[in-house]
């Protein structure tokens, strides 16, 4: 970047000096100037802009449209929210002198972050070479506990059975457990699946449309929490692995007081902490780590 820099302001004097001379004479260098200015912009400033902004408003839950203008020395910015109106506001150049004394020590503090940041990459990296042992070697234990049959109309349909002695013990020791309203240790997708069902019992005539609205789909994602068969079957005849998605297990398919059968979906991640705090809200049921 400083060798761009340089250039450009080596291209600048030289514009200057060759200005008065008419269009003609500095057309090719202010084409010249503008790829580099774009350049520059495109490959070294903004980007930095946009980690540097990601840092400070990543925790933020709320979504952020933002714009910036450089005008004749002043930096102009204007921002909104998800549910605010647009802010306007400005950064003079007397205003960004004012910081020049830090610059060699963010500098230095970039440094390290860009060391940090490729350190904790490269964890991220095993820590996901790890994570994707622990999930196979679930699978294969919890794939051990699963029959596959076709159903009359010919659709592929997977029965889960209670999971051995060997998967709960494996699952306790790799994965996060929780438990509802005080009860035994149970993984994510069992705590989802104990919920729907204890909602469903302390709510007998709940219909389906609104079981779907106390639980919304967009608590869990594309696949929803709670999806009646029909739909699953459907899905499954045309090419998706819905089979691989739910509960399909007779004693963990559950019924609605209009009589729908329904599913719920067992895949559940980063996800499970907006339903877990779902729950705490909407009916003060406790959802702890234990």
């Amino acid at each position: 970047m400083a060798t761009d820099i340089d250039k450009l302001h080596s291209l600048y004097i030289k514009y200057d000096t060759l200005a008065a001379s008419g269009d003609d004479v500095v057309a090719d260098l202010r084409k010249e100037i503008n790829n580099l200015e774009l350049s520059v912009l495109r490959d070294c400033i903004l980007p930095k802009v946009a980690k540097l902004l990601y840092r400070e408003t990543c925790e933020l839950r709320c979504n952020i449209d933002c714009s910036l203008q450089s005008i004749d020395g002043k930096i102009e910015y204007s921002f909104c929210t998800d549910n605010s109106p647009l802010v306007r506001s400005s950064l003079s150049e007397v205003e960004s002198k004012e910081s020049d004394t830090l610059n060699e020590e963010v500098t230095y503090n970039n440094e390290i972050i860009e060391k940090l940041s490729s350190s904790l990459a490269r964890l991220s990296e095993l820590t996901a070479e790890i994570e994707f042992c622990k999930s196979k070697a679930i699978k294969y234990v919890s794939q051990l506990q699963r029959t596959k049959f076709k159903t009359e109309d010919g659709c592929s349909m997977v029965i889960e059975q209670e999971d051995s002695p060997e998967t709960r013990k494996f699952e306790s020791k790799h994965r996060a457990m929780y438990s509802l309203n005080g009860g035994r240790p149970m993984s994510k997708r069992q705590t989802v699946l104990e919920t729907i069902r204890l909602y469903v019992k302390t709510h007998p005539t709940a219909t389906f449309e609104q079981l779907e609205t106390v639980f919304p789909k967009e608590l869990q994602g594309s696949y929803g929490i709670i999806t009646p068969i029909s739909t699953i079957r459907s899905r499954i005849q045309n090419g998706y692995d819905d089979e691989r998605r739910y509960y399909l297990d007779r004693g963990k398919i559950l019924r609605s007081f209009d009589g729908i059968e329904f599913a719920v979906c067992h895949q559940w991640g980063h996800q499970f902490i907006h339903f877990q705090s779902h729950v705490k809200n909407t009916f003060n049921w406790t959802i702890e780590k234990v």
